[in-house]
Parts: structure tokens; C-alpha cells; sequence
């Protein structure tokens, strides 16, 4: 399988660019919640948390089209995996954008 460096019908170069992405995309609601807001959600939850919640919400563990077997049948993973990503991934990227805004 072949990982896809894409969010959004953005590519990125690698899997912790689209990470960046996630976070900062779900921590601001595409640009929908000001600065202080998302100070404020990283005020009364963990990365963890944030995380967790961001993968719950956007279904990113939901079954993608991953590729084909050698009977030619679809394999499905889940969506993170296909990114080269995984819950780790997206906590991480979380921590840098709270450190990234104070």
C-alpha cells in the first residue's frame, strides 16, 4: 500500500504535514473559532483528549479504499493508516500547535 500525503484535497510532502493539518484544521474549525477560543479548549483538554475527539468526530479510523489484492479485491484501511498516520501522530501534532500559539 501505498501512503497518500493528503487532507482536504491539499497534498503535503509528508505524513506529519497532514497531522499539522488535522490539528490545526479541527483545533480552529477551518478558521471558525478565533485564537482565544482554542486557547481556551487546549485550557480544559489534554492533547489526548483532543485527539481522540478529532478522530471520533471526523471518523478518521472509518475503513478507506486502500488498494486491491492479488484476487483483485478492494483492501480497506483505516483512513489515518492510509496517510501513514496513527493516533500518536495527531496527539503530537496537537502538542506542537498549543505550543505553536502559547
Amino acid at each position: 500500500m501505498t501512503e497518500t500525503y493528503e487532507f482536504q484535497a491539499s497534498l503535503f510532502l509528508n505524513s506529519r504535514e497532514v497531522a499539522d493539518a488535522i490539528a490545526m484544521e479541527y483545533l480552529t474549525a477551518g478558521g471558525g473559532n478565533s485564537e482565544d477560543q482554542v486557547r481556551e479548549f487546549l485550557r480544559v483538554s489534554t492533547d489526548a483528549e483532543m485527539a481522540d475527539e478529532a478522530i471520533r468526530e471526523w471518523g478518521l479510523n472509518n475503513p478507506v479504499a486502500a488498494g486491491y489484492n492479488e484476487d483483485g479485491d478492494i483492501v480497506t484501511s483505516p483512513w489515518l493508516e492510509t496517510r501513514g498516520l496513527d493516533r500518536d501522530d495527531i496527539v503530537s501534532a496537537i502538542a506542537r500547535y498549543r505550543a505553536q500559539i502559547g
